[in-house]
């Protein structure tokens, strides 16, 4: 199985204007909504991008303008194929029946932000580091304790 032409994020895109045109700021809310970040440099590479892969056609109000805030952005039928791919490609990933999933710490916190995920499981290890620490080197324990 081949892997798929699409990005993550081309195939969300997509996603997003299968239901019909929309204009970019449209399309930006709804990536925002989904978490993902709307910077306007980044997006209009990304838009060039899908254009350029035939993915996507920008249709311009003002046919003498060619600024992406006046267009409306479709998936063209190149487009609709690749999405199609990319979600069969995904959709027959499956794990191996030998495989189980590992219960870990970060699994547990797996409903925070990775940042904060980070922030507690590095404390958690700072105070089993200094535990271990006091264990071996009975000098560096407190005398009030």
């Amino acid at each position: 199985m081949e892997m798929p032409e699409l990005t993550p994020l081309q195939f969300v895109v997509l996603h997003l204007l299968s239901g019909g045109p929309k204009r970019p700021a449209e399309l930006r809310d709804a990536l925002g909504e989904l978490g993902i970040p709307r910077g306007l440099s980044a997006f209009s590479r990304l838009i060039r991008r899908l254009e350029y892969g035939q993915w996507l056609s920008v249709e311009h109000d003002r046919p003498t303008c060619h600024v992406l805030g006046d267009c409306r952005l479709a998936v063209t039928d190149v487009g609709v194929a690749a999405w199609e791919a990319t979600r069969k490609f995904y959709a027959n990933l499956s794990l191996p029946a030998e495989v189980a999933p590992v219960a870990t710490e970060a699994g547990r916190l797996a409903h925070l932000p990775a940042r904060v995920r980070k922030r507690i499981l590095d404390r958690r290890d700072a105070k089993e580091l200094r535990k271990a620490l006091l264990g071996l080197l009975p000098s560096l324990q407190r005398k009030d304790a």
